[in-house]
């Protein structure tokens, strides 16, 4: 839509708080080696065909078996907001599969000293270290079990949300696309996704072998009052504790957090350097808190 090319200096204007948007092309900086951009045919991991979304954005590689996607979605496991698995990172993902030590996510689970000490990224410690951040995860909440297996259209709200209605991994597992749908903000399309997702052979087998890996993802702890039920928070700017602690707190309490402003949101609380979040809200007339005026509102949680 823009005629962006490879090369291309570029206009870029600050969205929401962070998030950086290209609105246009520095046409007189072009210098005249410029590339087009050529829309793959091929996945150039492993050449098998692509496909694209339904809004005709996102270009997907076809191959569930894709040695790419694989390592990446390890990578999305072990990850901090997924299973936190402490010293399993690019690199060693990497050199775990190069090396056949692992064939999918759930082989980290089988993981012996012995195995990593054969690789040059570790010696006794380290090794040590990996193997005790994998035995920790084997008991993460039901959610971040969820997300970290990457299921497509679940993020950490929707695994929330999916978590908290079964409860368990088992109820998951069992439950046609209907029972998905009964879930309030869920939507159909997640809705279906989710229900395909444990539906396919691939995700069964993973999932057997979790199990017998000793993997138990708990239940998600139920909110402790509903003091802020039916109520949805925005944070924006800089707060004095880490953003998803302070979402933590609005759920435990029964309240929805929410990434984006809206008729439907009842508070933001704004910290420093608020940016259109804080902006929209005073547009639209939503109550806006210090970060003081939030600690005292939960403060049954936090105090």
């Amino acid at each position: 839509r823009l005629g962006i090319k490879i090369g291309d200096s570029v206009w870029i204007e600050r969205r929401g708080d962070v998030i950086p948007k290209v609105t246009g092309v520095i046409v007189s900086k072009r210098a005249g080696n410029e590339k087009d951009i050529v829309e793959p045919d091929a996945c150039p991991a492993c050449g098998s065909p692509l496909h694209k979304d339904e809004e005709n954005v996102r270009v997907v590689c076809t191959n569930s078996f894709c040695p790419a996607q694989l390592e990446r979605g390890i990578e999305h496991f072990a990850s901090r907001k997924a299973m936190d698995i402490e010293g399993l990172g690019g690199k060693v993902v990497k050199s775990l599969l190069e090396n056949s030590l692992i064939k999918d996510v759930s082989d980290i689970y089988a993981l012996a000293k012995e195995d990593l000490l054969k690789l040059p990224l570790f010696q006794e410690k380290k090794a040590a270290a990996l193997l005790e951040g994998i035995d920790k995860s084997r008991h993460r909440s039901l959610s971040k079990f969820l997300f970290a297996m990457g299921i497509p259209f679940a993020g950490e709200k929707v695994c929330r949300l999916v978590s908290r209605h079964f409860g368990s991994l088992e109820k998951i597992m069992a439950a046609p696309e209907s029972a998905f749908e009964e879930i309030e903000g869920l939507g159909g399309v997640r809705a279906k996704a989710i229900a395909d997702y444990f539906a396919l052979d691939g995700t069964k087998k993973i999932l057997v072998k979790m199990k017998k890996r000793r993997v138990r993802p708990e239940a998600d702890s139920a909110p402790v009052s509903d003091k802020l039920a039916g109520k949805t928070f925005v944070f924006t700017g800089k707060i004095p504790m880490p953003r998803e602690k302070a979402q933590e707190i609005v759920l435990s309490l029964g309240g929805k957090a929410s990434g984006a402003v809206s008729e439907k949101t009842d508070f933001v609380v704004a910290g420093e350097k608020s940016g259109d979040k804080y902006k929209k809200a005073l547009k639209l007339g939503v109550t806006v808190l210090d970060f003081e005026q939030f600690l005292e509102m939960t403060k049954e949680k936090t105090g």
